[in-house]
């Protein structure tokens, strides 16, 4: 007697549900109210990559690119480009070497996504200026022009390059904020961007933030404005300051511009040992939203930074970042489904992918992408 019933092996079995969570990723993320794709710098050096990038966005309908156009003091972009009113000295980022100085990454991923009708934010790292090694840094780089400026832990030792993610400029230096926001302002003057996303504004943690300058100006706020002498709070106030003035300063030059800021996700560590204190910043109407950084791969934990701490927060205000990348290819991409649905169920519809290279090399969409 002849079986009719078709047999698939393990394999087939594997492949169908595969096919059939890409097909479920694909749908939740083209579901979104506005998706963005985070674009590192090293993923936007040359005109190959950029093309990459935009032809991603734009096949999966993403909203917006955020690309990193200050890496650590750097420049991925042409500073004072064709107008000097805020002073830039930041030198050409050592991602474009391969490349002369008439090859403007920005601007080629501006006209280039704008034709498509993408939206480009410039993601700049705000107080972070160097990377772990400091030997491809131009002698004029801020690190070697004012080491002055370096935050220092409680005995004075400036923060050393090789921590996690670099040295950090002490934001409370009046001097540090004032060069800060003329490189951000120098870039909103001379390019065509929908948002600015600043990243990194915060002290590297809580040891951090007693430059013997800062804690002259944290002497003398005392003695001018009677306040207790709490370091903590004077430290969340540097923050909270600079971000009020620049924030009025970007929308006096253009008002249509988004202007959000990176945050840690749980408020609590965030304001504590960052001193971001970013429930504070929502009031600020020149802020469009901050973006979350929650990049852990556990469901739990993700639903429960969402409980903890955005049951009182305006949701239009917020935006939530996902872990779209993985070095041992143990997190499938049904686990990003599952936090695009997670941030859809609590009413969060602003989400960006962390990000493009994790997305591709992991195969996280899985389809030919130059087939179109």
């Amino acid at each position: 007697m002849t079986n009719n019933n078709p047999r698939f092996t393990l394999g087939q079995i594997k492949i169908v549900i595969f096919i059939i969570f890409s097909i479920l990723f694909f749908y939740e993320i083209s579901f979104a109210k506005f998706k963005s794709l985070w674009a590192t710098a090293w993923q936007i050096n040359s005109p190959e990559k950029v093309v990459e990038v935009v032809k991603f966005a734009y096949t999966y309908n993403f909203d917006a690119i955020f690309a990193e156009i200050r890496y650590r003091g750097d420049a991925l972009y042409i500073p004072n480009k064709t107008d000097s009113t805020y002073e830039n000295p930041e030198k050409r980022s050592y991602f474009l070497e391969d490349y002369n100085n008439e090859f403007d990454p920005f601007e080629y991923l501006l006209t280039l996504s704008h034709l498509f009708h993408i939206d480009v934010y410039g993601w700049i790292t705000t107080f972070v200026v160097t990377p772990k090694e400091t030997d491809r840094l131009p002698e004029t780089h801020i690190y070697f022009q004012h080491p002055e400026w370096i935050t220092c832990t409680q005995d004075f030792t400036p923060m050393k390059t090789s921590g996690p993610v670099g040295a950090f400029l002490d934001p409370g230096i009046n001097e540090v904020k004032v060069y800060t926001e003329n490189i951000i302002l120098d870039i909103i003057n001379n390019y065509n961007l929908d948002g600015i996303i600043l990243d990194y504004v915060r002290y590297p943690d809580k040891k951090y933030g007693y430059n013997p300058i800062a804690l002259r100006n944290f002497s003398d706020d005392i003695i001018d404005e009677f306040n207790p002498p709490n370091f903590t709070f004077w430290r969340q106030k540097q923050i909270s300051n600079f971000l009020i003035n620049i924030s009025e300063k970007i929308k006096l030059i253009n008002p249509n511009i988004k202007f959000v800021v990176t945050v840690k996700p749980d408020f609590d560590n965030a304001r504590n040992n960052y001193f971001q204190n970013w429930k504070e910043w929502l009031r600020d109407e020149n802020l469009d939203f901050v973006s979350l950084m929650i990049y852990t791969k556990l469901d739990n934990e993700f639903e429960k930074i969402i409980d903890q701490n955005l049951f009182d927060v305006k949701k239009e205000k917020i935006g939530i970042s996902i872990r779209a990348w993985d070095d041992d290819r143990k997190y499938p991409s049904q686990k990003i489904v599952s936090k695009i649905n997670l941030c859809y169920n609590y009413g969060f519809g602003n989400i960006s992918l962390f990000h493009f290279g994790g997305v591709t090399k992991n195969n996280f969409f899985e389809i030919d992408l130059f087939s179109n």
